[in-house]
């Protein structure tokens, strides 16, 4: 454990950046070297349970610092010169012009606890009302929110979105063009996704929270109400009742491809305490699904587009896993959270810090200086 933090504060030293006025964190310096908006989120979250307060306020403030006037907070800023990861958005702002899963206002509430820290909270609220605002105005159908683009999912490659572009096994060069021809306009991706979501109903939840111990209690019970009413819709729309799981919708069918986002519903505490109970005793530890020696598979095994090398298409990532560990505890299946943690730590003790990991045989994949899969020490 000593080697393991003492590795990861090096991660954390090579990837700061201290850039026009603001101090943040680069996912990785070798491949990520600009900011990205869920990676700050988690980046915040790491911080906080390395006890870096300061840090964990400073993530917020930086990506905060690219919201655009008309509320939305984009996955991308660019600060700096590097030429890596520029592509032609439709802006001229030094930032990307879409979205990702927003878990910023669950960060805000996990420092907030952690410090009691009410001018912090009243510097941020103001801009996390108005992204959560614009992500109902601009991305909400009735409820529910769709996604525009994969990149928006976090999760670039997931073969669900094989079923949009109605490709079968794409190579990633496939991917790539489908990716540009959506920001191009040539090609319409609308998705409503179970991970973004679930993270959204979690972080409804953290802007109720938070509207209360500010004051604002009219706002926090409007909150309350909103996550209310998109829960209802999520079951509605995304429940699969004959398999007792959810599935990503588009054009008003289910893409039913079996992934670790049907364990998200965990992290947004919606499940019932049965429903919760059958999703892990039929899926999560089943050892010809999901259950592999270095769990969890973003696609589960028996699925004809699972490959456990490739980008999110089967490989075993420490960000899901974290969303899976932290559902699991507020259910009170402690000993299942529990042994996920411990295979976590084992994954990352034995290949160290990547981007991803092969789910089968534990090597890791991408750089190896990925900072989110820090995660591993706020399993606690």
């Amino acid at each position: 454990m000593e080697n393991l933090l003492k590795a990861f504060h090096e991660i954390l030293r090579k990837n700061q950046r201290e850039i026009e006025g603001y101090r943040f964190t680069v996912p990785s310096s070798k491949v990520y070297p600009f900011q990205w908006l869920w990676d700050s989120c988690f980046h915040s979250i790491i911080y906080l349970s390395l006890g870096e307060v300061e840090r964990a306020k400073e993530e917020i403030i930086s990506i905060l610092a690219g919201q655009w006037e008309n509320g939305m907070i984009p996955h991308m800023i660019y600060r700096g010169s590097f030429k890596k990861h520029r592509v032609k958005w439709n802006t001229t702002k030094n930032t990307s012009s879409i979205t990702q899963p927003p878990m910023i206002a669950y960060s805000v509430e996990r420092i907030y606890r952690k410090t009691d820290d009410k001018n912090f909270m009243e510097k941020v609220f103001e801009r996390l009302d108005k992204y959560y605002s614009w992500l109902r105005t601009a991305r909400g159908d009735k409820y529910l929110l769709y996604i525009e683009h994969p990149w928006e999912s976090g999760q670039d490659d997931l073969p669900v979105w094989d079923q949009v572009y109605r490709k079968e096994d794409p190579s990633s060069k496939t991917l790539r063009s489908y990716k540009i021809k959506i920001l191009k306009g040539s090609f319409r991706f609308k998705v409503k996704s179970v991970l973004f979501n679930s993270v959204y109903l979690r972080n409804l939840r953290s802007m109720s929270f938070l509207a209360s111990a500010i004051g604002l209690s009219e706002k926090a019970l409007a909150y309350k109400q909103i996550y209310k009413l998109t829960e209802e819709e999520f079951r509605k729309d995304l429940l699969d009742t004959e398999m007792g799981v959810f599935f990503a919708l588009h054009e008003n069918k289910h893409i039913k491809i079996k992934t670790a986002n049907i364990f998200l519903p965990l992290f947004a505490k919606m499940l019932k305490t049965e429903e919760a109970k059958q999703l892990i005793e039929k899926y999560l530890l089943n050892e010809d699904l999901f259950w592999t020696k270095y769990p969890v598979p973003t696609v589960s095994i028996d699925e004809h587009s699972f490959q456990p090398n490739r980008y999110w298409r089967g490989s075993t990532w420490i960000n899901i896993n974290w969303f899976i560990y932290k559902g699991l505890k507020e259910y009170n299946f402690d000993d299942i959270a529990e042994e996920l943690r411990q295979r976590s730590f084992s994954l990352v003790s034995k290949s160290g810090f990547h981007e991803y990991y092969n789910s089968i045989n534990g090597m890791g994949r991408g750089p190896d200086d990925f900072v989110w899969s820090g995660l591993i020490f706020d399993m606690n």
